[in-house]
């Protein structure tokens, strides 16, 4: 997708072992953000990898009030003009929640994995 030139930006939110392979993606100077760690294993990076790696935490947002409301607000107005807009895997109802459960665990969902409360 890039003639082999690399990303210029990936995103990973599961880190662990896997960041290794994410990091190899990456081309020449870019950037590598990592904005969460849902995979508690280590996460090597290759050595000599000329790319750039941003780590967040949230514990990092939340103790700077100004920065937390300033991210929130960017975060609001990309939903609501559509610049950022979340891939849904898959939409269970509440009571398939069993179904989302088991889909969510054999780790194929590619975007988020939403379940419906109806009232």
């Amino acid at each position: 997708m890039t003639g082999e030139a690399g990303a210029r930006i990936v995103f990973d939110s599961v880190a662990g072992p896997g960041l290794a392979d994410l990091a190899t993606l990456v081309g020449r100077g870019g950037v590598l953000i990592v904005y969460g760690w849902l995979d508690p294993r280590p996460a090597p990076l290759p050595r000599n990898w000329p790319l750039n790696v941003w780590g967040y935490a949230l514990g990092a947002l939340v103790a700077e009030p100004e920065a937390f409301r300033r991210g929130q607000a960017f975060v609001h107005a990309g939903l609501r003009d559509g610049t950022l807009a979340p891939l849904i895997d898959r939409t269970f109802d509440l009571t398939e929640i069993v179904d989302a459960h088991r889909h969510l665990e054999a780790n194929g969902q590619v975007g988020k994995v939403v379940v419906t409360v109806r009232h």
